[in-house]
């Protein structure tokens, strides 16, 4: 089952299944309904900025994410079109906290395929 976010702008879709990769290019397979997900919000428009995602994965512990969308306008098909980037770690963490003080385990990013199926429409 896909899971929903909207806001006023846009609704965004995130895929049934999230395949999560390491850096010698290890697929590690979770159900959407088995992650914590929580927005990133606008304090003033409450627009969503990001999505941050925690799940447990049995040989890797504590993997933490976050997918933040680039919108842009399309001149010639003239929409708005977004692309969705992830980043280890909760947005806004800092990349340098010590071992102790970051929310992951393991160093794990959503895959590039995944990626390309979290759908954005806007309203």
């Amino acid at each position: 089952m896909s899971i929903k976010f909207a806001d006023s702008e846009k609704t965004i879709v995130i895929p049934s299944t999230l395949v999560f990769t390491d850096a010698s290019g290890d697929k590690h397979e979770v159900q959407s309904n088995e992650v914590e997900f929580s927005e990133v919000r606008d304090e003033f428009s409450q627009d969503i900025l990001a999505i941050n995602m925690q799940v447990e994965i049995d040989e890797c512990g504590t993997v933490t994410n976050n997918v933040i969308l680039d919108s842009k306008v399309d001149h010639i098909k003239r929409k708005i079109v977004s692309e969705a980037f992830a980043n280890v770690g909760y947005y806004n963490e800092n990349p340098n906290n010590s071992y102790d003080e970051r929310s992951y385990d393991t160093n794990l990013t959503l895959s590039k395929d995944t990626l390309k199926k979290v759908k954005v429409k806007h309203k």
